[in-house]
């Protein structure tokens, strides 16, 4: 009986998630149990608990009317990204400590950085997002830190839904060449070599970031959103 409600639980959050990343429920709008659950066609009590979790990984939030979908500001997006460099550089720092990336790691990562490659050549956005996204989620369970892993699973939710951004003024290229280059030194031998590749792809990121941020003609953050959802639908 437990197992069943854990799956329901699943269902509902996974499709909440959904809802969220894809901007169906975008920025700022409100997120019904009571609603969620008719369209789903469940109980209200597993969507409660999915709403909860969702809450907990700082995508929903609560307010004084109800629940919502946690707004997204140029600040919030600036300390994402410095969480996760700061997540990443451990990362770094972890694997060069225990001898590097193995044989099958340096393939893993070596892979997506290839699928990565090819969808920005075809400009398929949706799955170059992925590709980047399965990167840095094995480099930092390459770490072997189950504390380390956690808390950067967390972020990737919310790092998920800010990639879009990028859309507006892609620059794509240099984050695959970046890749090779984090893969070449956590290769070598050299720390320093190896902290400062994924140093310079994360003040890379940033840029590109700010770049869309301060642009006079899109400095409304919420006007950003509009914009780059409809590309995603499109």
């Amino acid at each position: 009986m437990a197992r069943k409600r854990t799956s329901v639980v699943k269902v509902a959050y996974d499709a909440i998630l959904e809802k969220i990343l894809s901007f169906e429920l975008t920025p700022g709008a409100s997120v019904s149990d009571t609603q969620l659950s008719d369209e789903l066609k469940m109980s209200r009590t597993p969507v409660r608990e999915a709403m909860v979790r969702l809450t907990i990984e700082g995508l929903i939030e609560q307010g004084d009317a109800g629940m919502f979908v946690k707004p997204m500001t140029a600040t919030d997006i600036r300390e994402l990204l410095e969480v996760r460099e700061a997540l990443e550089s451990k990362a770094v720092e972890l694997i060069m400590e225990n001898g590097g990336l193995t044989k099958i790691g340096t393939e893993k990562l070596t892979y997506w950085n290839d699928q990565m490659r090819q969808h920005v050549e075809s400009n398929n956005f949706a799955m170059n997002f992925n590709a980047d996204d399965q990167f840095h989620k094995l480099l930092i369970s390459y770490a072997n830190n189950s504390r380390l892993n956690e808390y950067a699973n967390q972020l990737r939710l919310q790092i998920h839904r800010v990639r879009w951004l990028t859309i507006i003024k892609p620059n794509y290229a240099c984050s695959v060449e970046e890749h090779q280059n984090i893969i070449e030194a956590l290769n070598g031998s050299d720390s320093d070599v190896a902290l400062e590749a994924i140093k310079i792809h994360m003040v890379h990121a940033m840029e590109n970031f700010n770049v869309v941020l301060h642009d006079e003609n899109t400095n409304n953050l919420m006007n950003l959103i509009a914009q780059a959802a409809l590309t995603l639908k499109n």
